[in-house]
């Protein structure tokens, strides 16, 4: 999964975020959440692995060093490992973090 987000990332990106529609749910949900991971993103360098609270196939999104999306979700990735101290709706509403700070 490291060498998939690495190198699918786009020039300039720095993180990213994933997102996902769980169970019956209308609203996708996107980690990390900004009230726990105040950059609202996970990190390329150093490498951040995906925190979720849900085992799911989840779109990714590319952020730049602004905090800003580079375009919208570009493709999907199966994530399998959790966090028991996330629940899933921790997550954001919109793929457009508001970082805090």
């Amino acid at each position: 999964m490291q060498v998939l987000l690495i190198g699918k990332a786009p020039a300039g990106a720095q993180g990213y975020r994933v997102g996902i529609k769980h169970a019956r749910s209308k609203i996708m949900l996107w980690f990390p959440a900004v009230k726990y991971c105040p950059l609202g993103m996970f990190l390329l360098d150093p490498f951040q692995w995906p925190e979720v609270a849900v085992a799911g196939t989840y779109a990714v999104v590319y952020m730049d060093r602004r905090f800003k999306p580079i375009g919208g979700p570009r493709f999907t990735i199966a994530i399998a490992h959790t966090d028991k101290r996330l629940h899933y709706s921790d997550g954001d509403r919109t793929f457009k973090p508001r970082p805090r700070g």
